[in-house]
């Protein structure tokens, strides 16, 4: 039997209102061509899908031309799908403009063989990695409605926007090394992001999301820090909690204390793209063993820990230095979650997505 939070996010007014908030928020901002004054735009819109059995991790990307990859304002697309049962495979796979249509204003969007749509009610995500046995077909509505943390501060100049929607079940295929997962209502995360600023350049992006075991449980809940690239200074802090489809509760930079503990150490964890895992050989990556994030405030109050259990990392050309790297490590993570908010018990158990943007 469906949970009653469950039974009215998937309901026809509340469907309508989630359909609303993604026509109106979820749509692209940069096309295949920019005009501006400033350079390094950048933007991506990204799925994930935790399962017992499997995870998914879904992204296409845009970012703006560095001198030789194409004219000045161009965007160079790119499409990553990551498959982990229970070890990862998947690619990042940069896709020629003559072979990507998207358009600024507009949800759809294809980049080769991966193309994300919107009819009316949910997204449909289809994608099929070219190297690799690897291949989605899914169906995602969402069930939460969106937080949007505007301006994240990645430097004194530099801007990131951040939409969220942290819940959403997914219903489709997922293929990858000759077994197909079929998935019914699994749990599952969107984001899209945008704004203008340099890969290399002085920060750190650290952020996670937490979904129950249980369906019927209401909670979920998205954190953030953003740091330079040292870990020294907090720029950016926050834990965002919603009870069902609605935004609860709102914590921000003094009410949260955020602390990392131990070192998460990979023998030879998955690079993606392939070659630059001679450049990350594996052994430290710089990301803790466990985390902690704890929220007060008004009455409430919120602990959650996480333990990390899985590592694989996406690596990126620096923009700062030619020589130099930044490396995005995903990481599967199992969070436990007490409190109390706004008079109402806090309770949540289940796994978890976190993310290190690293120098």
């Amino acid at each position: 039997m469906t949970a009653p939070w469950l039974r009215e996010a998937l309901g026809q007014r509340e469907q309508a209102t989630l359909a609303k908030a993604v026509v109106q928020t979820d749509f692209l901002r940069g096309g295949p061509r920019l005009e501006h004054e400033r350079g390094g735009w950048k933007e991506w819109t990204h799925f994930v899908v935790v399962t017992r059995d499997v995870r998914v991790i879904i992204n296409w990307s845009f970012t703006e031309a560095q001198p030789g990859e194409g004219p000045p304002g161009s965007m160079v697309p790119r499409a990553t799908l990551l498959v982990g049962d229970p070890s990862w495979d998947g690619d990042v796979e940069r896709v020629p403009l003559s072979d990507a249509e998207w358009a600024a204003g507009r949800v759809p969007l294809r980049l080769g063989d991966h193309a994300l749509d919107w009819d009316g009610t949910a997204w449909r995500i289809r994608m099929r990695c070219a190297l690799r046995d690897v291949s989605v077909d899914l169906r995602v509505v969402p069930v939460t409605r969106p937080s949007a943390t505007s301006r994240l501060p990645f430097s004194a100049a530099d801007r990131v926007q951040w939409l969220v929607f942290p819940r959403c079940v997914a219903s489709g295929t997922v293929h990858s090394g000759g077994r197909t997962h079929r998935l019914q209502g699994a749990a599952c995360y969107h984001d899209h992001n945008w704004g203008r600023f340099a890969w290399g350049g002085d920060f750190a992006w650290e952020w996670g999301f937490a979904v129950p075991d249980d369906p019927d449980n209401p909670w979920s809940l998205v954190f953030s820090r953003v740091s330079d690239r040292h870990l020294a200074r907090t720029r950016s802090l926050g834990l965002f909690l919603w009870r069902g489809s609605r935004y609860h509760q709102l914590f921000l930079e003094s009410q949260v204390t955020y602390a990392p503990a131990g070192e998460t150490r990979v023998a030879r964890p998955l690079c993606v793209p392939r070659v630059t895992r001679l450049l990350r050989p594996g052994g430290a990556l710089g990301i803790p063993r466990t985390l902690t994030v704890t929220a007060r405030g008004k009455g409430d109050h919120l602990v959650c820990e996480a333990t990390i259990e899985d590592v694989l990392s996406v690596v990126i050309p620096s923009e700062t230095d030619p020589r130099g790297t930044q490396a995005i490590h995903e990481c599967d993570a199992r969070m436990r979650v007490e409190g109390r908010v706004g008079g109402e018990d806090v309770s949540l158990t289940g796994p978890a997505v976190l993310e290190f943007v690293r120098g």
